[in-house]
């Protein structure tokens, strides 16, 4: 499978849980909406995407080669 597939999938994946996730909580949705209305709530929103981003990257897959690891330390001194 290739990556631009992979990608398409994992796209669709998220928002099908996003989806199924306001339909089985529906209180969800609401804080949601008020949120846009709402200066007051809408820093939670802020603040819990950039939590789910900050995870995502914590836990994504990296390689784990020692040449990977010496290019990001820069050419030797």
């Amino acid at each position: 499978m290739s990556d631009s597939i992979r990608r398409v999938l994992i796209v669709i994946l998220v928002l099908g849980v996003v989806v199924a996730l306001f339909r089985f909580f529906p209180f969800a949705m609401v804080f949601v909406e008020g949120a846009a209305l709402s200066i007051r709530r809408f820093w939670w929103v802020a603040l819990l995407l950039a939590l789910a981003i900050m995870l995502w990257w914590a836990f994504a897959p990296r390689s784990s080669s020692k040449d990977d690891r010496d290019d990001r330390r820069g050419p030797p001194q």
